[in-house]
């Protein structure tokens, strides 16, 4: 059996524990370190042999083995060494001659030769969820789940891979799916699509590449052939990528508008030119301009984040960036610190100058706390991580409904200021949501949460303390979390 770490741990533990498992693969990245441990300890108090992979063991091998103890690790990409592991557990062999292992025996840590990485993705079999009962949580999909979904009150989204990795190579990055970049051809991305779509009735395609098309002739002629197949179909379908801004072109975004596109996902994370070098993002701000008005004035709908923190990183270029995302209201682009993923440039980086003092703690506890590795005292960039979090409350378009209950749920845009209703729709402390007619991005929450989150805002330290500051927001929003859920 191959577990996921969204399976309930109580449905979870009754599919184990009826004893027709034994084995339990399960993974993910650093951020799913709970879910992934609680779900291989439910195994093991069942008897069954544990696997864990993904990111958060090929990023840190023996600190994360020793940490979750499955009995075993894969590392790198696991759909060769996952067979080849299973076949030597069968066998009641050693794991010795498979490559791509880890594991702990004795107090020891083992790891055997790493495994190239996988270069013919055609040559890989399409995914097969049935054994999730992905049919059923097709049906029991809300366009409230996330805020992608939000075209249709009835969502059925399919994720799709298109390729693995980018030929990029940011600060901040950590390539899970290996550091060469290989797509699959269009041939088999179709085949897939024309599998799945008909047997499932998928009405969102979420294309969940880190990039998706190196270039515009495999995104144009995925459009054409897309455009082809959806005319075809009973009824509407939608799909969503991400792309670099750079090599950005207009005439690539009318045809993906026209194929059906209704979002794509951007990695701005900064406006200035000396932050995005210091990053190795190679792209400019101007590309930048240029993308997020290309996307909205088509009426595609933008994803996008600043994130602040970086090396370079100063008051200056903070403010640069921070004129750009108040100018550009409608856009809705997100505000955030950077986040030090293991094994990322800056995650070393930050080791090797004694930031990060313990791994371990690390990821347990602050994988999503800001780090000043920058020229900046600790003064000055614990009150810039405040501005930016008290920014993401005063500053964003965020509204309250007008109309709300089990079923359904009204507001009125603040772009467009037309009303929309979302049927089968779930409010909790904060959602974000996409107008289904001019495609911008907001906030809606109750309004008791937007009073009490602004009078929050208001008295929490700026200039005085502002490390604690920072810390009170912190533990605000996981309050609001808590409370919204007695309340939903």
């Amino acid at each position: 059996m191959v577990g996921h770490v969204f399976q309930g741990s109580w449905q979870f533990r009754g599919m184990v524990h009826n004893g027709q498992y034994d084995l339990v693969m399960s993974g993910g990245v650093s951020s799913q370190l709970g879910e992934i441990r609680s779900m291989l300890d439910i195994a093991r108090q069942e008897g069954v042999t544990t696997v864990v992979g993904g990111g958060i063991v090929s990023a840190e091998p023996e600190l994360m083995t020793r940490e979750i103890n499955p009995d075993y690790a894969i590392l790198g990409q696991g759909e060769v060494t996952a067979v080849e592991l299973v076949e030597a557990i069968r066998k009641q062999a050693g794991p010795e001659t498979v490559k791509g292992v880890a594991y702990c025996r004795n107090g020891g840590f083992f790891q055997t030769p790493s495994r190239p990485e996988i270069k013919d993705l055609d040559g890989l079999p399409f995914p097969d969820y049935e054994a999730f009962g992905f049919a059923e949580n097709l049906d029991g999909m809300r366009p409230s789940d996330h805020y992608t979904r939000y075209l249709f009150d009835q969502p059925r989204d399919y994720p799709l891979v298109a390729s693995r990795s980018c030929p990029y190579h940011c600060s901040f990055c950590y390539h899970t799916s290996g550091y060469k970049y290989r797509r699959r051809s269009l041939d088999s991305l179709m085949a897939e699509i024309e599998h799945v779509v008909p047997k499932y009735r998928i009405n969102i395609i979420t294309i969940m590449d880190e990039l998706f098309g190196n270039n515009s002739s495999y995104v144009t002629e995925f459009c054409d052939r897309f455009a082809k197949f959806r005319a075809a179909l009973p009824w509407d379908i939608r799909w969503s990528c991400q792309l670099r801004v750079a090599g950005l072109k207009a005439e690539m975004l009318d045809a993906m508008k026209a194929a059906g596109c209704y979002l794509v996902s951007y990695g701005f994370e900064s406006y200035s030119a000396e932050v995005l070098a210091s990053m190795k993002k190679h792209i400019t701000p101007s590309q930048i301009h240029f993308a997020l008005h290309s996307t909205l004035d088509r009426n595609i709908a933008l994803q996008a984040n600043f994130i602040f923190g970086d090396r370079a990183e100063t008051r200056q270029t903070a403010d640069e960036t921070l004129a750009f995302w108040r100018e550009h209201p409608q856009a809705g682009i997100q505000l955030g610190s950077l986040i030090l993923c293991p094994a990322s440039p800056d995650y070393l980086y930050c080791i090797e100058r004694g930031l990060i003092k313990d791994r371990l703690t690390h990821i347990r506890h602050k994988l999503f706390d800001a780090v000043n590795m920058t020229a900046m005292t600790n003064v000055e960039f614990y009150h810039l991580v405040t501005e930016v979090l008290l920014l993401n409350v005063t500053n964003v378009l965020w509204v309250s409904p007008l109309h709300y209950d089990k079923e359904s749920l009204t507001v009125q845009c603040p772009c467009c200021c037309r009303r929309v209703t979302y049927r089968n729709y779930r409010v909790g402390y904060k959602k974000r949501m996409i107008c289904r007619l001019c495609h911008k991005r907001f906030d809606v929450s109750p309004r008791w949460v937007i009073w009490a989150s602004k009078a929050i805002a208001a008295v929490t330290p700026r200039r005085a303390w502002p490390y604690y500051g920072y810390r009170a927001i912190l533990k605000s929003i996981a309050a609001f979390r808590r409370l919204s859920e007695v309340f939903r």
